[in-house]
């Protein structure tokens, strides 16, 4: 019988490349707002992702995120919320997975959950709080699903475009990454490889990221 993955955000961006590569292994759905995906849920909407998991589901990636830039000062409340609710569905879909037996769970966050930022306060805030979750939820699931966690950084996305505030803004950002890149959302999927198969891994956080973290 054909193993079930399910990846959030795998309409675009890095969710569309571990949804892709995950196709030849397993049956794969995609969860977002987007008409592009399989399982279409705004899932920043409590009611209608509450149910949304109703069958065996082997892996679960939770890829889904955006962004806003703002300084923290003018941070609209509206935007925070929206991230802490995005964390949140991470949380409940989790949840439901492991309710219908997935056995390894994969978190996208971000290298801005591992350091202090400026100008993206509540993205940051959010994906520091999926990694503590996934270290949280290893310590209670670990004897039958792996939850872990990957942290890209600078990967280039459309989601990347308002990192950068021009042309020699990306430039200048791109020298301080000991690979002289910008990473590429196929970047992520050796991690995700890994995570698949390290059968006694579990509440790990790994960062891909060309260095970046390395730095300090």
């Amino acid at each position: 019988m054909s193993k079930l993955a399910i990846v959030t955000g795998g309409s675009r961006g890095i969710g569309k490349a571990i949804a892709d590569h995950l196709a030849s292994d397993y049956i794969v759905y995609t969860l977002g707002r987007s008409e592009n995906n399989t399982l279409k849920c705004d899932l920043l909407d409590r009611k209608a992702r509450k149910y949304i998991i109703d069958g065996k589901v082997d892996i679960l990636v939770n890829c889904a995120g955006f962004q806003h830039f703002a300084p923290a000062s003018d941070y609209p409340m509206t935007y925070w919320d929206a991230q802490m609710e995005m964390m949140t569905a991470y949380f409940d879909l989790s949840r439901q997975a492991w309710e219908h037996g997935a056995s390894c769970i994969i978190n996208i966050a971000s290298d801005a959950g591992l350091q202090g930022t400026r100008g993206c306060i509540g993205y940051s805030v959010a994906k520091a709080g999926i990694i503590h979750m996934t270290k949280c939820l290893s310590n209670e699931w670990g004897e039958r699903c792996r939850v872990n966690c990957i942290c890209p950084g600078f990967i280039e996305t459309d989601m990347l475009d308002g990192a950068f505030r021009d042309d020699e803004h990306r430039k200048q950002v791109t020298a301080l990454i000991p690979a002289k890149r910008i990473g590429k959302p196929r970047d992520i999927l050796p991690a995700v490889d890994y995570l698949l198969h390290a059968e006694y891994v579990t509440g790990s956080v790994i960062s891909v990221d060309g260095g970046w973290l390395g730095r300090s």
